[in-house]
């Protein structure tokens, strides 16, 4: 089995365990490929993890530019091509049961719904994983996690691609509600999931520029289409490949999960 965000507390200073420790406990669990993160910048002061307001670090160091979220998150897609989308609902933190699904017949939420579809169908027409994450149950969401429902049959109905994540800080939280998280995605109906491994990276002809510009009119193809996420590359510029894994719901990892890496349900 697979997740494609996790931490150590020698990269990311309000985790815990040592790089060692958690891979070590990822092996014991029988996991294939394990990943490692760090995050991305915040916007508001409040938002600031405690060590970076010790350091004196403020929004605007983290990120020169107040854009939105969904904007922001666009930003990233385009310029770096991501091999992995992780949380990519996070804006939902730190109010999860808010009614947050915008209202399609105001002009605001309108906007909002077609910022959310934008980036979905640009992410699935270069061949993105979208981060499915288990860690949003650990933090006292009950019914889903990352990505809520809404984005997730968006990405399912564009054929783009869902990975696992447990996004991890520490060697308590390996795999910790990955059985949630599979019970989340069979809800939906998600029946493939993907992960990357090392691959060749592609060709690449003398004319680069000319390569590229082939490459992104099949995208820009692929983008206006009902299916971006269809026939996309499954190999990466980076040197990865994405691999699809059917029937991951029936594997033999789940059998040997441990029962007690699950957080209770929080009462209503």
């Amino acid at each position: 089995m697979h997740s494609h965000h996790s931490h150590s507390g020698e990269f990311c200073k309000h985790a815990s365990s040592t790089l060692n420790e958690v891979l070590a406990r990822a092996y014991e669990l029988n996991f294939t490929h394990f990943h490692l993160s760090e995050h991305v910048p915040r916007f508001r002061n409040q938002d600031l993890y405690p060590e970076e307001e010790e350091a004196g670090f403020t929004p605007v160091e983290l990120e020169k530019q107040f854009r939105s979220y969904l904007d922001a998150q666009y930003e990233v897609m385009q310029r770096l091509r991501p091999e992995v989308i992780g949380h990519m609902d996070l804006f939902r933190l730190f109010d999860p049961d808010a009614p947050w699904i915008p209202d399609a017949s105001t002009l605001a939420g309108k906007a909002i719904l077609e910022k959310m579809e934008r980036n979905v169908r640009f992410a699935a027409s270069y061949g993105a994983l979208f981060e499915a994450n288990s860690s949003a149950f650990r933090k006292g969401w009950r019914h889903e996690t990352y990505p809520g429902y809404v984005f997730l049959q968006k990405i399912k109905a564009m054929k783009g691609r869902i990975a696992l994540s447990d996004d991890s800080h520490g060697t308590g939280q390996v795999a910790l509600n990955f059985a949630r998280l599979r019970t989340y995605l069979l809800k939906e109906d998600i029946r493939e999931i993907w992960y990357l491994m090392p691959g060749t990276p592609p060709n690449i002809p003398h004319d680069v520029s000319a390569s590229f510009e082939e490459l992104e009119t099949e995208r820009h193809v692929r983008e206006r289409s009902e299916f971006p996420g269809l026939n996309a590359p499954d190999h990466f510029p980076r040197g990865t490949r994405a691999v699809c894994l059917s029937g991951w719901e029936s594997a033999p990892f789940w059998d040997t999960l441990p029962a007690e890496l699950q957080t209770p349900i929080t009462p209503m």
